[in-house]
């Protein structure tokens, strides 16, 4: 019997904003995505409220607060995705609707996509 996977998938949105982050911010995210992917959970990935099954990552660095939103799809029986898509820099703790909307498309483009 096949154990099941859990993997993180960049989307080139996601990929680009990581890259312009600070090395610090890197590895806290680097850091809760690891944990979230090894079954462990907290505050650092944490269901966005009033959206169709959207997450956010969550990084605090020397007072910037950076999202990086993301879903699940479970769509392959032996492997699991962690899909970013895109990410944020927020001045409060208030996720923007505008981020929201953004992810709930992208999440529907994705899965619009046969497997």
């Amino acid at each position: 019997m096949k154990n099941n996977s859990v993997k993180a998938l960049f989307s080139p949105e996601a990929r680009a904003f990581y890259n312009k982050l600070s090395d610090k911010a890197k590895d806290k995210f680097d850091t809760n995505i690891k944990k979230t992917l090894e079954g462990f959970t907290g505050n650092w990935f944490k269901k966005l409220p009033g959206t169709d099954d959207l997450y956010e990552f969550s990084a605090d660095v020397d007072n910037h607060f950076y999202r990086l939103f993301a879903f699940w799809d479970k769509r392959d029986k032996n492997n699991t995705l962690v899909v970013c898509m895109h990410g944020i820099e927020k001045k409060t703790n208030k996720t923007p609707e505008a981020a929201k909307k953004t992810a709930e498309r992208m999440k529907k483009a994705w899965f619009a996509v046969p497997v």
